[in-house]
């Protein structure tokens, strides 16, 4: 999905109630951080290997659409932030 006006495009590889892999691609400059929002809270996700943002929780503590900020190497967070939704394949501005 493309988002707004820009040519960043995420997708979510593996997703279950708990866990989900995130990858963020094509972007004008690397990315330096990705986050997603759980009840109000931004959670920082580490960057695995193979380049995706995996989030596993037992709890299965998230739903979506999903709240999702990505900072990149040379500057402030993307902003507005995005909401993805990996059922739809939905996007909106938060």
């Amino acid at each position: 999905m493309q988002v707004g006006d820009s040519k960043l495009h995420y997708s979510f590889t593996q997703y279950t109630s708990f866990y989900f892999d995130l990858v963020v691609a094509n972007g004008a400059v690397p990315v330096a951080g990705v986050e997603i929002s759980i009840g109000g809270e931004w959670i920082t996700l580490t960057r695995a290997n193979n380049n995706v943002y995996p989030y596993y929780n037992s709890d299965g503590s998230y739903s979506f659409p999903l709240d999702v900020r990505i900072t990149p190497v040379c500057g402030p967070a993307v902003s507005p932030c995005f909401c993805a939704n990996a059922c739809t394949n939905a996007l909106r501005q938060c």
